[in-house]
């Protein structure tokens, strides 16, 4: 984590564990990492889920049956926030494709709030490719 070594013990745990879940598409794993006040959001679409229970469906629904394929994550860092940039191989497909650029918000030993940023374009800013 050279490039991130500002970023504090538990920044760096939880970031790590929710990669590993996003890539295992484990919607499990990620709502266990995430505070009983958790908010989630996906712009530039209008979903917005406040609350443990509602982001928990959201993403047992999004994981779930309607998983579109295999994924990538890597890690980044905006506004000084922790955060990760997702690529998805759809089930049809042989490449994995920017999909959304996420910055979470930590508060204590949970994260506290996702914002994932739907637009493949935003990749090229943190100096990566559309592509992997």
């Amino acid at each position: 984590m050279p490039q991130y070594a500002s970023a504090s013990a538990t920044e760096h745990d939880l970031l790590e564990r929710l990669m590993w879940a996003c890539e295992h598409a484990d919607a499990e794993a990620i709502i266990e990492l995430l505070s009983p006040n958790a908010r989630w959001s996906m712009p530039p679409y209008p979903w917005w889920f406040d609350g443990l229970d509602a982001v928990a469906r959201s993403l047992r629904e999004g994981l779930g049956d309607n998983n579109p394929g295999e994924w990538r994550v890597v890690q980044v860092r905006a506004n000084r926030q922790p955060g990760c940039a997702a690529y998805v191989r759809r089930w049809d497909d042989d490449t994995y494709r920017a999909f959304a650029l996420s910055v979470i918000r930590i508060e204590g030993n949970a994260i506290a709030e996702v914002t994932g940023f739907h637009d493949p374009h935003l990749f090229a800013a943190f100096g990566l490719p559309p592509n992997l």
